[in-house]
């Protein structure tokens, strides 16, 4: 028998309290991966060690309290209630949880499985239920037959909760999602397929993780790659985001071949020291590539073999422990095949492939395409098994006239054609994108999908090439200044809202990794006017109340920085000039403040403060304080920046976020630089004092990068001589270090004379 007392936390970990500055209740819940369920009762806390927990809960008489369990009785005195739960199944302790207060509680069934969402009452006309609820019974329904294994726990809860550091965490049978997924405006259908995304993925956990979990943390990807794959596999088969594949490329797989490029890459099964380490390991590594593979064994093996291999894993270590050999064994099995060279090749090697094509045409025909693989860090490929693609240019259409399907798993191969064709056009190995793969394309391949790229129907590749160009910007294959011409092309020309969302934001910022503002020289002014122009264009003519609307404002708000759009930006605020069918949210009203701080509008401060006034929820006070960071004084950057380091500071972790993102804009490098040994001297005294969450964002939002050799020297330097560092904090400044090499590196090679093709 252990007596205890914990500390509540205001930092996203532990049991975490919440006071709505609204109507001012109280609001608790937990957040325990990967080592924090011991912040709550003292516990063996590892996931190889599950066990049945017995929970009894006082809370005052108007709260609800939930926990994996439902409880078998409640006792209601005079002023409290009594919960007392009914014995888990057996867990690890980072799955079990703990939510309390007068939550606003909407109730459904999906068969057998009682479902509940729970809300603050805030927020709670923010929510969608009936289509929250739709999705949970589309995925429970699919996953039930997919799996061959019913739903293995008595409910479904799902709990929305302020202050979360992540999307959500699949606690058994009450899961936690954060509280941004509810939209104080109009929600856009890619926002709607991304909360369904989430939904999914954290209910695929109940059989990925929660019944069947890893037995350490090396093996993470077990849950996060399974879950992140099965999510996209649900949300095509089961609901109608029937393109969650381009989604997937768009978010998840991008990530991973960032993620897989920078000095901190890792392989997807790799040793795991110590839970500080594990902490570094949910990155796009561990999700991204690893749902990548998947999909690419799933075609390896066939849809069919790898449905089964699964079904017989879950029946084989229901409620146990397993190692990746565990779950290889269950596939191999099903589809008759030896796996182990291939796992050896794919799950413990980091870095992509690249895929390298050219083809040559005798008489007209085509003859043969010659593959070439390479991978910079290992010396061996790995075997892919894809689709090639051979377009030819036909009038207004750039269409596909041919696909076959290969194995390509040497250093050079040439690749027979199965069928007379016509000279091509051009050349896409990975169609369908099947493959973990970099794609460098040839010269006439490049050539015609830079002039003639709206022209070609498959959206799904349109996606992929549009990212393979820049890539080769990012690689230094492809002038920054050519990328520029085919953006503002593309731009007026595209149609679809996911290639725009993504072309966009190469140009505007806002992408994994470096953001790509910076590598747009300051002086560009003609580049970044020519922006702003094709958006605002682009805003007035697009149809009113619709998603692509909604785009060209963000965009737009984004990409402001000359004296006409800031006032375009101050006239939409004031209500003086008005975008027809474009309502003005909240959300939007403080993006807009949030500009104008960066810019130092003269009446900022009135702004702000009459903003904040009208707006006292969580979300408002979080946002007023991003805002006033913004405001580029040094002085302002100092009192906000000591604020940060605080360790008794007031600011919750979701309030230090904001502020960390609005603190140094990418047009204040030099208020960013003047604060560097501000930033060199904290990271050396004080991050023992901070928990993981704080330092991965302190270090990654505010680093002293400046897109140049000096600031990469000192960053390298630092680094260097600071070999003690938490896991979490070497991890984020190895990240920056890469980035900001290749972003002066961008520049360098811009400036050269450009090679006529």
């Amino acid at each position: 028998s252990i007596a205890y007392r914990g500390k509540y936390s205001n930092g996203g970990i532990g049991l975490h309290r919440f006071v709505d500055p609204v109507d001012k209740a109280v609001y608790l819940y937990t957040q325990f991966e990967p080592f924090d369920a011991n912040r709550l009762f003292p516990c063996f806390d590892q996931p190889d060690l599950k066990a049945q927990l017995d929970l009894t809960v006082t809370t005052p008489n108007n709260w609800e309290a939930i926990s994996t369990t439902l409880p078998s009785r409640i006792v209601a005195g005079k002023n409290n209630k009594i919960w007392i739960f009914k014995t888990t199944p057996k867990l690890s302790t980072y799955l079990y949880s703990l939510h309390a207060g007068p939550f606003k509680v909407f109730k459904s069934r999906s068969g057998i499985i009682p479902l509940r969402l729970f809300v603050r009452k805030s927020m709670a006309k923010y929510l969608h239920v009936d289509e929250w609820f739709k999705i949970t019974k589309q995925g429970l329904n699919f996953y039930g037959k997919y799996f061959n294994y019913p739903y293995p726990f008595e409910k479904y809860d799902q709990i929305i909760v302020p202050e979360f550091n992540m999307g959500a965490m699949e606690n058994t049978g009450a899961v936690t999602f954060t509280e941004s997924y509810l939209r104080r405006g109009v929600v856009t259908k890619e926002e709607r397929e991304g909360l369904a995304n989430t939904i999914l993925h954290e209910m695929a956990h109940m059989w990925f993780g929660d019944l069947v979990t890893m037995k350490w943390w090396n093996d993470l990807w077990l849950n996060e790659s399974f879950a992140s794959y099965m999510a996209t596999l649900a949300l095509t088969q089961a609901t109608e985001y029937k393109d969650a594949w381009i989604t997937f490329y768009a978010d998840m797989k991008k990530w991973a071949y960032w993620q897989d490029q920078v000095s901190t890459t890792h392989p997807i099964v790799s040793e795991v020291a110590n839970t500080d380490e594990a902490f570094t390991k949910f990155d796009g590594i561990t999700y991204g590539k690893g749902a990548s593979v998947m999909r690419q064994l799933s075609y390896f093996v066939n849809e069919k073999n790898f449905q089964v291999g699964l079904q017989n894993y879950f029946k084989k270590y229901a409620f146990k422990n397993t190692v990746v050999s565990d779950f290889l064994s269950e596939i191999a099995l099903a589809s008759h095949q030896e796996l182990t060279p291939w796992s050896q090749l794919w799950l413990t090697q980091a870095t992509p492939d690249v895929l390298k094509t050219s083809f040559e045409c005798q008489n007209g025909i085509l003859k043969f395409v010659k593959a070439e693989l390479e991978n910079k860090r290992n010396k061996t490929v790995r075997p892919h098994v894809l689709q090639i693609a051979t377009l030819a240019i036909k009038g207004n259409t750039f269409s596909i006239i041919n696909t076959q399907t290969e194995v390509l798993n040497k250093a050079e191969q040439l690749v027979p054609i199965s069928k007379q064709i016509k000279c091509p056009d051009a050349i896409i190995p990975n169609y369908g994108d099947y493959a973990y793969v970099k794609l460098e394309l040839d010269s006439k391949t490049l050539k015609s999908v830079q002039e003639h790229f709206s022209q070609i129907k498959d959206m799904h590749l349109r996606m992929m090439l549009s990212d393979s160009l820049w890539e080769m910007v990012r690689d230094q294959m492809l002038k920054l200044d050519e990328y520029k011409i085919f953006v503002l092309k593309t731009l007026i020309n595209e149609s679809n809202f996911k290639i725009l969302n993504e072309i966009s934001t190469t140009a505007s910022g806002n992408g994994h990794g470096f953001n790509s503002v910076f590598y747009f020289d300051d002086n560009d002014i003609v580049f970044k006017k020519s922006i702003e122009n094709i958006y605002w264009s682009l805003l007035i003519r697009a149809m009113p109340e619709s998603d692509i609307q909604r785009l060209w404002l963000e965009n737009y708000i984004s990409a402001a920085q000359s004296t006409e759009a800031l006032q375009h930006l101050n006239s939409i605020f004031s209500g003086v000039l008005k975008i027809k069918g474009q309502k003005i949210d909240q959300d939007l009203r403080w993006s807009i403040l949030a500009k104008l701080a960066q810019y130092n509008d003269p009446q900022i401060l009135s702004l702000i403060d009459a903003e904040a006034k009208k707006d006292t929820s969580a979300r408002g006070v979080k946002l007023s304080y991003g805002a006033l960071a913004s405001i580029p004084t040094l002085e302002n950057k100092k009192k906000w920046f000591a604020e940060l380091v605080d360790k008794k500071s007031k600011l919750s972790n979701e309030q230090q976020l904001s502020v960390m993102k609005n603190l140094f804009p990418a047009q204040q490098v030099e208020l960013r630089q003047q604060l560097a040994n501000s930033y060199y001297s904290f990271l050396s005294q004080k991050t023992l004092d901070f928990d993981e969450n704080y330092l991965s964002d302190f270090t990654r939002l505010l680093a002293p990068a400046s897109c140049d050799e000096k600031s990469h020297k000192e960053l390298s330097s630092f680094l260097k001589d600071n070999t003690n560092f938490p896991a979490s904090v070497q991890n984020e400044l190895g990240q920056t270090i890469s980035e900001n090499e290749r972003c002066w590196r961008i520049k360098t090679y811009n400036q050269k004379q450009i090679t006529i093709r």
